[in-house]
């Protein structure tokens, strides 16, 4: 129950997972609510209902008047079809399987958006977690190309000692600084990425020792 980022378990398990909801769900709504639906990020906990119940009614497909599919009969169909595409995009050996390349992190700036700003963007790493798990980390089940890719997840990180404030730690998945140029603007990223602290200065005597700079507002 471990998703780490060269898991090959975590890999297959949310591609089992992400198969089967899209299967028993293709007979019954249109693509266009069937992506609506998956877009939304709390449509997972919904699901996870169904996954409790063998006979829950959305297993069935409607497509074939003679039958009725149970939650096996789907979540089997998905393990082969997740399995095959695996092979094709992450190679045939399992062993080289990471769940890491497809559930990936990249902060990306507001602008970084246009190619010519693309710098402003940091850069693209593979990322544990996943939608339940201790480190957060959503995804989009409904984005075709990249359906694992983290979405959402606690961007800032604090952890306070109430009876000494001075041992305060945090971090930000970016850096302090909105500004690109600054060498604050992703210095906290690689920490953040570890699981890694860095101090929260609290008392005026450690402020003043590590003052890097001092704004000064002036009354004209």
């Amino acid at each position: 129950f471990s998703t780490t980022e060269d898991s090959a378990a975590a890999l297959i398990f949310y591609s089992v997972y992400r198969k089967a909801i899209l299967l028993a769900l293709e007979d019954e709504v249109s693509k266009d609510v069937l992506h609506a639906f998956t877009k939304q990020r709390y449509s997972t906990n919904v699901c996870d209902l169904w996954f409790k119940d063998s006979n829950h009614v959305v297993w069935d497909d409607l497509r074939t008047e003679d039958q009725t599919e149970v939650r096996k009969d789907v979540i089997q169909k998905a393990f082969k079809e997740a399995i095959a595409e695996l092979a094709d995009s992450q190679g045939s050996s399992v062993k080289d399987w990471q769940w890491g390349k497809v559930h990936y992190h990249q902060p990306r700036h507001m602008f970084g958006g246009k190619s010519i700003l693309s710098f402003f963007n940091l850069k693209k790493s593979g990322l544990a977690g996943s939608l339940d798990t201790v480190w957060k980390a959503h995804f989009n089940l409904s984005n075709e190309g990249a359906p694992f890719k983290t979405v959402a997840g606690p961007a800032y990180r604090m952890v306070v000692d109430t009876a000494d404030f001075s041992k305060a730690q945090f971090t930000i998945d970016t850096g302090q600084s909105g500004w690109p140029k600054s060498k604050h603007y992703s210095d906290l990223y690689e920490k953040w990425m570890k699981g890694e602290l860095v101090p929260m200065l609290f008392t005026r005597q450690d402020l003043v020792k590590n003052t890097e700079a001092v704004v000064t507002l002036l009354k004209e």
